[in-house]
């Protein structure tokens, strides 16, 4: 097998073991991210800000992946949403650059349970109540 897997923030936990566990499997991965590797493996990964739309829509329509893991977010608590634009216009620039893939099979877009307020059970898809600013970023 040789399908092409990109992974988004793929340099921290989740990431690198997912970009393990799908390399063992024969998949090619390219891991971008915002921050260097924690293990040191840099094999297939490229330094690149979700905000920077041309260095994004570069590297991935010349890796034209079959499959995409977003990972990708700023994550703190204690910020204005203005600071979390790689939650929002990354987010953004991502799913324009995804939509000029022929070949894409699927894409997975990862949050967390802030969406939601503590608590709080979804009715449906559209059923968001964040109560943190990082949680509004990720809506």
């Amino acid at each position: 097998m040789n399908k092409k897997m990109i992974i988004t923030g793929g340099c921290r936990f989740i990431g690198t073991n997912i970009a393990n566990y799908y390399r063992q499997l024969g998949y090619d991965i390219l891991n971008i991210d915002i921050n260097s590797p924690k293990n040191g493996d840099h094999q297939n990964f490229l330094k690149i800000d979700l905000c920077q739309y041309k260095e994004l829509e570069q590297a991935i329509l010349n890796f034209g992946p079959a499959i995409v893991i977003h990972l990708g977010a700023r994550t703190d608590l204690d910020s204005n949403l203005s600071d979390y634009n790689s939650n929002i216009d990354g987010v953004k620039n991502l799913i324009k650059v995804l939509a000029q893939l022929p070949d894409l099979e699927r894409v997975i877009f990862t949050s967390s349970m802030l969406v939601c307020k503590p608590g709080h059970i979804p009715q449906n898809f559209e059923d968001y109540q964040p109560s943190t600013v990082y949680g509004e970023s990720k809506v």
